[in-house]
């Protein structure tokens, strides 16, 4: 008669254990060797913790069919693996376009790439909602790999690259202080600019910046809030170019440089300059940068600003 009673006392506890621990035992590995596939594994994910897998390389769209993954997915959090595999888009418009929910993309293998580097391709990742988060990889698109109109952005490791534009063109529409981009690391590089932060609040603590103009540009006429805490900036132009005061910028560490050797060309480490409009027309007036340091730093050449205690 007591083993009737054991039989359900065992049932009980994997019961209760299925009750406490729902994303342990529902959350599962989807494998994907296309893009049919991995539309299909992104829409398929049921539970927080599901993760889509690569085990092959795989072709997002044709040139002609612009297929594009859309990420709408409420409060989920959904994960790309790489796993050492690459993603080709083959598209004119966006690779992936967020409305909701939270896409991740991790590489467990290393050497994982995500590539929209055609020149008729628009952009890699178009946010209109939702959260990204890179923490390996190499992306590289020819236009802007990330246009954030909406939503949040997180950089943890990775290197994101545009061939003729920039890494990363911040455009938030209505409240900036709704979303925020925070970077914690990784390389960027582009050829307008590594980042470009038109509307937007955005954090560097750490990370490598390179633009073939500009390492990070701000040209806004208001709504900035960027805080660099640390990390590398080169431009040929200038490492950090201001182009309105209308913005709240705040320097505590990082080290920028200028790396052009042409004096007409060579903006400084850090140019700043104040728009205004005046009966002659617009006229620029540089101020000094120093207005944008914490307290207790130093400058140091002109060409190349470490800023440390």
């Amino acid at each position: 008669m007591k083993k009737p009673f054991c039989l359900v006392s065992i049932i009980l506890i994997i019961l209760a254990i299925m009750m406490f621990y729902p994303s342990r035992i529902n959350a599962a590995d989807i494998t994907v060797t296309n893009a049919e596939e991995l539309a299909n594994g992104l829409g398929n994910a049921k539970v927080e913790g599901d993760k889509v897998t690569l085990e092959g390389n795989t072709i997002i769209g044709d040139y002609y069919d612009n297929d594009v993954i859309i990420i709408d997915a409420g409060d989920k959090k959904l994960e790309i693996d790489l796993a050492g595999n690459t993603i080709e888009g083959r598209t004119m418009n966006e690779m992936f376009y967020l409305k909701s929910g939270t896409l991740i993309f991790s590489d467990s293998v290393g050497d994982g790439k995500v590539n929209n580097s055609n020149e008729e391709s628009y952009l890699m990742f178009h946010m209109d909602g939702g959260n990204l988060e890179i923490n390996s990889g190499e992306f590289t698109s020819y236009n802007d790999l990330i246009n954030c109109m909406r939503g949040n952005i997180t950089i943890n490791e990775g290197t994101l690259k545009s061939i003729n534009s920039n890494a990363i063109f911040l455009n938030v529409h209505g409240d900036i202080n709704i979303y925020e981009t925070i970077i914690n690391g990784g390389t960027f590089n582009g050829k307008e600019s590594a980042c470009y932060v038109n509307t937007g609040k955005m954090t560097i603590n750490k990370g490598d910046f390179v633009g073939e103009n500009y390492g990070i540009l701000v040209s806004a006429w208001t709504n900035v809030n960027l805080k660099i805490k640390g990390g590398t900036f080169e431009g040929i132009k200038a490492a950090l170019n201001i182009s309105n005061s209308d913005t709240s910028v705040t320097l505590s560490g990082g080290k920028f440089t200028a790396t052009s050797t042409d004096e007409q060309e060579n903006e400084g480490a850090i140019s700043i300059f104040s728009t205004y409009y005046s009966e002659q027309g617009e006229t620029y007036s540089p101020y000094s940068p120093i207005n944008l340091l914490e307290e207790g730093y130093t400058f140091y050449d002109d060409d190349t600003i470490d800023l440390k205690k």
